[in-house]
């Protein structure tokens, strides 16, 4: 299909997917979006998006459909769920369903073989970047599926991001993804620890982390501690973030590899906010 071909559906309009879904009507595309949340769906009715009831629906009227739920049951039942198939039964054949939720990699190869049934393409696509950067479309997309699909929805992608890294076949991404957030969890749980020192010792969290951002200790999570806790705050990126880790946890374990150093900051994260 040609970018004048594209019939863009989307589903899950949260922290990420809404400023998302508003850069496609900004760029001209055709939006059919879904949330299980009136509230959220009215203000893109407003600027041009159209409403769907039901994933059902939505994939009755698009052949590129892109979701961003929070977790693995959420995707399966927005593709395959009763009582009307979701989307994979409502799809056209030749379409393409990309997955930007950081869900398990064996979930994905399992929706990839089915939605292949039906002639429907997927593309395991996770994403990175702040919500800042889904606002200004510059996230980057880890991805993994075929270079035609990949090819396909290219000019999608190149409006909402500011590039793109192809790994391998569908699961391959939410690896490289789960590796990504692994860091970003540990890094995030050792600041936490190194600002409890600094605090005992009368230094202030500015003093310590102005220190940290100008030596060797610098990292994104330092240099964005302020800005992550309120987005943190205002999205349950704590939850989300605890999420991954546990995937990257099941991960290491279904493959006989110990990340005792993971294990730790999952620990953490699930007592504590970092």
């Amino acid at each position: 299909m040609s970018e004048h071909d594209l019939r863009i559906g989307f589903i899950g309009l949260g922290a990420m997917g809404r400023p998302m879904v508003e850069n496609l009507l900004k760029a001209g595309y055709p939006v059919t979006a879904f949330d299980v949340r009136p509230e959220v769906t009215e203000p893109l009715r407003a600027l041009g998006a159209r409403i769907a009831h039901s994933p059902a629906e939505l994939a009755r009227t698009t052949n590129v459909v892109e979701i961003i739920v929070r977790t693995e049951d959420q995707v399966d039942a927005v593709l395959f769920g009763a009582p009307d198939g979701g989307v994979a039964a409502n799809l056209e054949a030749g379409s393409v369903v990309l997955i930007h939720s950081t869900i398990s990699p064996a979930a994905v190869s399992a929706a990839a073989r089915r939605l292949a049934e039906r002639e429907i393409a997927l593309l395991d696509a996770p994403l990175t970047g702040s919500v800042k950067a889904a606002v200004d479309g510059t996230l980057s997309f880890i991805i993994g599926g075929a270079e035609a699909a990949v090819a396909e929805c290219a000019p999608v992608l190149r409006t909402l991001g500011s590039g793109t890294i192809r790994v391998g076949e569908p699961g391959s991404a939410q690896i490289a993804k789960l590796i990504n957030n692994m860091l970003a969890g540990v890094n995030g749980a050792v600041i936490a620890e190194g600002l409890a020192l600094a605090r005992a010792a009368g230094l202030t969290d500015e003093v310590v982390l102005e220190v940290v951002n100008a030596g060797t200790g610098a990292s994104f999570m330092s240099a964005n501690r302020d800005a992550l806790l309120e987005m943190g705050r205002q999205a349950d990126l704590f939850g989300i973030a605890y999420k991954d880790l546990l995937l990257a946890l099941q991960e290491g374990h279904g493959r006989d590899i110990a990340l005792p150093v993971t294990a730790l900051a999952t620990q953490f994260l699930g007592n504590y906010q970092i």
